[in-house]
């Protein structure tokens, strides 16, 4: 389960796994067309309104840039 940062979530909300926000991620880099690390800035930016407050944004990166490389 991906760590969240303040308060917890809603008794009507799951938390995020690791596997949501690996599809969060996937989705995010389809949607913006991202092609690599250059788009990081984008992928971010379409992701932050999802998971801010749900996921550490450093997790976050490093899940990014992983996805972005590979």
């Amino acid at each position: 389960m991906v760590g969240v940062v303040r308060g917890g979530a809603p008794d009507h909300a799951a938390a995020l796994t690791e596997d949501d926000l690996d599809a969060l991620i996937r989705m995010a880099i389809s949607s913006t067309d991202a092609q690599g690390m250059q788009d990081m800035g984008r992928v971010m930016n379409d992701l932050r309104p999802q998971v801010l407050g749900w996921v550490d944004m450093g997790h976050l990166s490093k899940k990014v840039r992983a996805a972005l490389s590979g």
